[in-house]
């Protein structure tokens, strides 16, 4: 194993990664919902999506 003092990365390794049930629990109720607009705060971007499109 190779010994460092810092690691920095933009993302984790697989075993880090929370868990997906806010994620599955939101495709719930975008299931049920028609809307005009919907808005995201969790991607770093500002992107125009129409239903569908993935970000």
């Amino acid at each position: 194993m190779k010994e460092v003092n810092v690691g920095v990365s933009h993302t984790t390794p697989l075993k880090f990664e929370p868990d997906k049930s806010a994620e599955e629990w939101m495709n719930g109720i975008e299931k049920r919902l028609e809307y005009e607009m919907e808005y995201y705060g969790h991607y770093h971007t500002d992107k125009k999506i129409n239903k569908g499109d993935n970000v």
